[in-house]
Parts: structure tokens; sequence; C-alpha cells
């Protein structure tokens, strides 16, 4: 089915908008700034939505409010509210098995260890493309890994991280315009960004 929707995942509050975790949510911000689209509060599903078009095509751009582990609570009554379904929906959030600077397109498959994207299998089910935006590895593995995610990035990294701003737009416009299989012979493409070992992914 043509994706109607575009979800960032991330924590709500300032403390977390510049956390690793909060990587979907912040490409979505981008974009949606690039798109000319502003967010307004729906209160009747609780999250943030703005509306754009890609060409001739109307999507909705949507942050959830909330907690990462309850993103699939939030985004079912996002879809009830606009009367869609999850395979209509992409899903744009972080992984620590992408090097940062890179990004990912997929459709399907397991949560690969991420609360958020566990949540939303558990209460919306599976068929939604997955945007997966880079923010590398622990340096240290014996890191706790929640600690990692919800580390603050310096800005040398959030610069790194927003440098795929071109490329997520352009993914974006493929997936609403061409499908997935079109976005991902783009995106899937990218090289790799050296970075240093906290920018690597794990594995």
């Amino acid at each position: 089915m043509p994706i109607k929707l575009i979800v960032g995942l991330g924590n709500s509050g300032e403390r977390y908008a510049r956390t690793r975790h909060n990587a979907g949510a912040n490409m979505l911000y981008a974009f949606a700034r690039f798109a000319g689209a502003d967010f307004k509060y729906e209160k009747f599903c609780g999250a943030n939505l703005a509306r754009t078009t890609i060409g001739s095509d109307s999507i909705w751009l949507c942050t959830l409010c909330g907690f990462m582990n309850e993103s699939g609570i939030n985004l079912a009554a996002v879809l009830r509210f606009l009367k869609t379904d999850i395979s209509c929906c992409a899903v744009c959030y972080d992984d620590i098995n992408i090097a940062l600077g890179r990004m990912k397109l997929s459709l399907g498959g397991s949560a690969g260890g991420h609360n958020g994207v566990k949540n939303i299998l558990e209460r919306c089910s599976d068929g939604f493309a997955r945007l997966r935006i880079g923010v590398g590895g622990r340096a240290d593995k014996r890191q706790d890994l929640a600690d990692y995610v919800l580390g603050v990035m310096n800005p040398e990294q959030m610069e790194l991280m927003h440098s795929l701003d071109g490329a997520f737009a352009e993914a974006v416009k493929l997936l609403v315009s061409k499908g997935i299989s079109a976005a991902q012979n783009v995106v899937n493409r990218r090289a790799d960004v050296p970075g240093n070992g906290a920018s690597k992914a794990e594995g």
C-alpha cells in the first residue's frame, strides 16, 4: 500500500531532544522544516501531526508524545484517528548497528532490540517501512546500552547525523512517489561515512 504516514520515534521532552534515541524524531523535524510543514499537537490522538504534499500525494508527518517504549500504544491511537493502516506507515528510528551518518530502508523484520519498534509490533503488527538512522555503536561495550542511546550527542555528532537531511528528504519523496523498492535502491547504496569508534556499528 502507498505510504501515507511518516513517523519519527523519540522520547518527549527537552531533556531527550539531542539524545541518540531521538534520531528518528529529529530527522523528521528537519524534513518538516524543509517541506514547510508545521507540527500541531492533536489532542484526540496525543501526537504532533503535520500535513504536507509530495508531488500530487498528501502525507502526514507524525512524532509521538510520551516515551519510546509506549510507541506502539501511541501509534495505534494515531492510526485510528487518521483511519489508516500500519502498512501505509514508514517509521524512522535510531539504529546502533548502522554507522553515524548512514541510514537504511527496509520492510518488516524483528525489533532488533529497539523498544519502540518492539511495542509497535506488539500493538500495531508488522508490514511497515523502516527508515533506520545510524547512531553508531558503543565505543566501550561495557557501557549500559540504555545509557548509551539516552546519551546526548555532541555538536559534531549531531552535524554528522544531519548530514543525512538531504538524503532523508529524497528517501521520503521516493517512498511516497515510487514505493519502497525504488527508495531502497537509492538509500541502501549510500557508502559508509568514516568516523571514530563511536560512529561505528556494533557487531
